[in-house]
């Protein structure tokens, strides 16, 4: 397994975790909004000035997402998604990033899952089609079982998932271990984070006092069905993505 720390709202806590563990790689949030989409070259020189040498260990980027609808039925809606989303793959290719994240664009929608995913199957077809040297990963999000996600990866070959740990204990009835053994080798990256099972709140993996995710026993899912996969501590809390590095440094060994 590789492990990697999201700099979600602090980039100085994860440089300086990076400094302390060398083994841990960075995934980051920096070109998931479009401000900074928009700010091209200056924003990817701050970011390359920023951590330096760090990225040479590995670097993954978090897509856009915010406003953004790959599945609508409104060809201006879905250009405006690729264009983010292809601004995005452009930074990530340039700093020499491995993969890049998105998210699902699943929500209780007024279409109807047939819908969804036809819109969206053909939104990533032609992506993948149009970019390549990067993998990329839909992440669950609001998804309420692991069906959908399973479906969009075997129409579109060559389609990583991102199983969202956090998101599905949120957002889902359904247990870990159904949503690991479901999705299975289709899940090449997965995100970490705790909350209480009624709303995302990325906490630490021990930091939720009730309804909290079991992360012993979610620790030994992935070692058994995800042993190859990229495992990210996606948490804000600068205390909480410390505490939780330590002990998934130790429990979870990286490579």
């Amino acid at each position: 397994m590789k492990l990697w720390i999201s700099d979600i709202e602090h980039p100085e806590t994860a440089r300086t975790l990076m400094n302390r563990f060398p083994q841990v790689r960075l995934e980051t949030l920096r070109f998931s909004e479009g401000d900074t989409l928009d700010a091209g070259d200056a924003a990817v020189d701050a970011f390359r000035t920023e951590y330096g040498a760090l990225l040479q260990r590995g670097l993954s980027v978090h897509g856009p997402y915010v406003d953004l609808c790959p599945s609508s039925c409104d060809g201006l809606v879905r250009q405006t998604a690729w264009e983010r989303c292809h601004t995005a793959w452009s930074i990530a290719s340039s700093l020499g990033a491995e993969s890049i994240v998105f998210h699902s664009d699943w929500k209780p929608a007024p279409y109807g899952f047939g819908f969804w995913l036809e819109n969206v199957s053909g939104f990533w077809r032609d992506f993948l089609e149009a970019h390549q040297g990067l993998r990329i990963y839909v992440e669950n999000v609001y998804d309420a079982g692991w069906e959908g996600l399973a479906a969009l990866a075997d129409r579109v070959p060559g389609l990583g998932l991102c199983f969202d740990a956090g998101h599905a204990h949120a957002c889902s009835p359904l247990p870990m271990e159904e949503w690991i053994r479901g999705l299975g080798s289709r899940i090449g990256h997965v995100h970490l984070h705790n909350n209480s099972g009624v709303r995302d709140e990325h906490r630490g993996f021990f930091s939720v006092p009730e309804g909290g995710l079991d992360m012993e026993g979610l620790a030994e899912l992935l070692e058994t069905h995800l042993p190859g996969a990229d495992l990210v501590l996606e948490l804000p809390r600068p205390e909480e993505l410390a505490a939780s590095l330590e002990w998934a440094m130790n429990r979870l060994p990286p490579e």
